[in-house]
């Protein structure tokens, strides 16, 4: 009985002592803070070497006891143990803030002098609070994660910028007397019937023979897994350097066409190489790859491949849009201005070397070659009159709007579309006259219907599942109601910068985030009332320009409802990815222009001329000058402010007085400058295989085994998917389910990987050991599975092999799922054994 009663009595203590833990533990969980402060503003003072930091971070229930906060700035530290923080309350972070977990928030004023200056470029501030218990929290910006400061210079480059511009503007000013002779001779030279089409093909034809290519695709092959696993052969040299910014196009084209063509049989619709369930290559935009199917013949940047060499069809797909548009765009012109052949070849040579085009791999190019085709064909087609030549044309004019459709990227497509619906239809307004509307244009539309139905159609029966995956998907499939509003004026002139963005940006941006066209607002609004005023026959087409500025600034800078985004389809615009409508824009308000251009007569005529070139240089300052540093570090560079200034103040004030061509000629230098050396010059490869060494590793029976890469990011699985391995995760346009479903993947986890995603799986050792993952979404882009080493059940992922950087190796032998193979150049290889998915066993140790 004694025994019984001292049993129960023990029970009572344990379950007491266990009820009294849970409760205490459960206390201190609901007490830790949501967040433990904030760095509320920042600034460095160059001339005094002092860095002040203002904000708060929690100092306990009574706000008596502050961390020690260390500073880490430009690779120097400093601790406030020596450096008084100048702590004061903060009464409105008291202890009963519900985001500070019953402490009250404490402020700090912080002055720390640096021992050195910092050195030119941005330095990122970072802040570290130690707390009373050695807890360790780094304290984030208020309003951004990782504040910083830039300290700017005064680069060589804004000099040669500076000094170009003078020259240039020196020799266009003496050269066109000389030219004004010539010009005549010229244009009925070269420029008359087909004489220069013939010449852009002859270029185009050597370009592709030799293999020459602007591609970065050094960046790819050059990886930690690129010079693992690529062979290589009979690539030369970047001459002016990759471009490692063009990421879309070395890291997501290029490995899949290498997937497609290494693929048995060649260019499939779906890649089995790619993700478990396959890709479906028909959703792949811009220049897409090469896909067996009946829409490939609306896809011709891949055509070489069916028909070529690698490094020849590799040339065709990067040469194709850049000559296309130029010879397209060139065509456009000289059907709205037909006498002035010369200065519209200069404006399709502008608008083809623009910052824009080089930054974003030529592609906005080839969005705007189809339509400018089409507008040509169809300003013939509304007049001819032979039935034959009006079917011809027709079924042209549908081939030409399947291609642009196919170019799958809705931002572009709909606003050079825009620009392109009210230019044409200003345009047969002014020439209703003109224009026959009979049996032979009914035929031509038939034929172009049919033409569309086919080539759509047949793209659509083998791409309708992957198309509905993908607009059920978060992101891109969600985007489509933006109402916009939300464009910065500086972002909308951010062109003037081009000459230092497309070089060296802040972490704010990138190089082709950061580059446009340069626009002179002003400029564009006295042009079109001048040739309202002046041109009676032009005044409709003049009107479709005028009508989408309005549209584009409203929508980019005030902002539509909703419905009117989605039912205009302008809500599936990005006001990141609209430029290339508005560059399109300027090129034809100033090919509408050019006859309309003469010297002013009057003095009021002459003072606004002075006025529009004075203020748009003025609008040049005022716009670098508030230009975010963290987006262009060194945009307020005095010298770069005149350098552009000057170009554009000649600009304007030489199209006002009468001298279009000299103004034309000065903005093709301004984009000549920036972009010569932006473009990588090489000759592509003619092979590119798996590195020998790792087949024995990765071939089983005969057949490549699918891999799971780790620690490369999507792009570094994509290296082995370009040498004909099959892998399980890269750079997916739709999330494959059956994996996640495999993983155990929560249901209020999908929305974070159901999109387009660069799915990296990565090795970390701080991740719970029940799932053995976890899912992180840095970008709205990247997904990022984060798994122990140990613990994560590879099996789960249906992958056959693991390959890991080498480092690794020893950590992931001690997986039970895994068992080594051996490793080549850097890379270890695991073989995955077959198991239940559940948790690996591996010691924890």
């Amino acid at each position: 009985m004694v025994d019984f009663v001292h049993c129960m009595l023990f029970r009572f203590i344990f379950f007491l002592s266990l009820s009294l833990h849970t409760w205490f533990v459960n206390a201190q969980t609901v007490a830790l803070p949501k967040t433990y402060g904030a760095i509320e503003s920042w600034d460095y003072d160059l001339s005094t070497l002092q860095v002040r930091l203002r904000g708060w971070s929690v100092g306990g229930h009574d706000g008596r006891h502050p961390p020690e906060l260390i500073l880490s700035i430009g690779g120097q530290i400093y601790k406030s143990a020596a450096l008084d923080p100048n702590w004061t309350q903060r009464v409105d972070i008291a202890s009963d803030h519900p985001a500070t977990g019953g402490q009250a928030g404490v402020g700090f004023d912080w002055r720390v002098r640096l021992r050195d200056a910092l050195p030119a470029g941005v330095h990122a501030v970072q802040v570290v609070a130690v707390y009373a218990d050695g807890q360790r929290v780094r304290l984030k910006g208020a309003f951004i994660d990782t504040p910083s400061v830039v300290v700017q210079e005064v680069k060589p480059r804004h000099w040669r910028a500076l000094v170009l511009v003078l020259l240039c503007i020196a020799a266009i000013a003496c050269i066109r007397r000389l030219w004004i002779g010539r010009r005549s001779e010229w244009q009925h030279g070269w420029l008359v019937g087909n004489r220069f089409a013939v010449g852009v093909g002859a270029v185009f034809v050597l370009l592709v023979s030799l293999g020459a290519t602007g591609s970065s695709m050094g960046v790819l092959f050059n990886s930690p897994y690129g010079k693992s696993i690529l062979d290589v052969q009979g690539m030369s040299r970047a001459a002016f350097g990759d471009k490692e910014v063009r990421g879309d196009e070395w890291g997501v084209q290029l490995p899949n066409l290498l997937a497609q063509l290494h693929h048995e049989p060649r260019f499939p619709v779906v890649n089995d190489l790619l993700g478990e369930g396959g890709q479906n290559m028909g959703v792949i935009g811009m220049t897409g790859v090469p896909v067996q199917q009946w829409a490939a013949l609306a896809r011709p940047a891949t055509w070489g491949y069916f028909f070529l060499p690698l490094r020849q069809a590799m040339a065709w797909q990067w040469q194709l849009p850049f000559w296309g548009c130029l010879l397209a765009l060139w065509w456009m012109l000289n059907s709205l201005r037909p006498r002035q052949r010369g200065l519209n070849l200069a404006l399709s040579l502008s608008f083809c070397v623009a910052p824009y085009a080089a930054a974003w791999s030529n592609w906005p190019l080839y969005v705007t070659m189809f339509p400018a085709f089409a507008f040509v064909l169809l300003t013939h087609l509304l007049r001819d009159i032979s039935v034959w030549k009006g079917l011809v044309l027709g079924a042209l004019l549908g081939w030409l709007l399947v291609c642009w459709c196919l170019v799958l990227y809705p931002a572009w497509i709909i606003v050079v579309g825009s620009v392109m619906a009210l230019i044409g239809l200003g345009w047969c307004i002014d020439n209703r006259q003109s224009l026959r509307f009979g049996a032979t244009q009914v035929g031509a539309f038939f034929a172009c219907a049919l033409v569309m139905g086919a080539l759509l159609g047949s793209w659509w029966l083998d791409t309708k599942e992957a198309i509905a995956l993908m607009q059920a998907t978060e992101y891109p499939g969600r985007r489509g109601s933006m109402p916009g509003g939300d464009l910065g004026w500086w972002w909308h002139l951010r062109g003037y910068h081009a000459v230092e963005s497309l070089r060296t940006t802040g972490p704010g941006s990138n190089p082709s985030e950061a580059s446009s066209y340069i626009i002179a607002p002003l400029l564009m609004l006295v042009l079109a009332g001048l040739i309202f005023f002046r041109d009676r026959q032009m005044r409709w087409t003049l009107l479709g320009c005028v009508a989408f500025m309005a549209c584009y600034w409203t929508y980019t800078m005030v902002g539509i409802p909703v419905e009117m985004a989605r039912l205009t389809l302008w809500g599936n615009m990005p006001h990141t990815r609209m430029d290339v409508g508005f560059g399109l824009l300027v090129a034809v308000l100033l090919c509408l222009f050019a006859p309309n251009a003469k010297v002013p007569v009057s003095w009021a005529e002459r003072i606004v001329a002075m006025t529009v070139a004075l203020l748009s240089a003025g609008l040049v300052a005022f716009t670098l000058l508030h230009t975010p540093l963290s987006f262009v570090p060194n945009a307020s560079s005095p010298v770069l402010i005149l350098a552009v200034a000057m170009a554009v103040a000649f600009i304007s004030g030489w199209a006002l007085w009468g001298r279009i061509g000299s103004a034309v000629a000065l903005l093709l230098v301004v984009y000549g400058l920036t972009t010569l050396q932006f473009n990588p010059l090489r000759i592509a490869p003619d092979r590119v295989d798996l590195v020998q060494g790792h087949h024995r590793f990765v071939v089983e029976e005969g057949r490549f085994q699918r891999t799971l890469v780790l620690n490369g990011d999507g792009i570094g699985a994509m290296v082995f998917a370009a040498s004909g391995v099959p892998i399980v995760n890269g750079v997916f346009y739709y999330p494959h389910q059956s994996m996640w479903e495999r993983m155990g993947l929560k249901r209020e986890e999908w929305v974070l990987v159901n999109r387009y995603q660069h799915l990296g799986f990565y090795l970390l050792n701080d991740v719970e050991a029940v799932r053995g993952f976890r899912i992180v979404q840095p970008s709205l882009d990247q997904v990022h599975v984060h798994i122990h080493p140990l613990r994560f059940n590879f099996f789960c992922t249906g992958a056959a092999r693991v390959a890991a950087p080498a480092q690794w190796a020893d950590a992931l032998a001690q997986n039970s799922s895994l068992t080594q193979l051996g490793s080549y150049q850097g890379v270890v290889w695991f073989a995955v054994q077959p198991s239940s998915c559940k948790p690996a066993a591996g010691s924890e140790s």
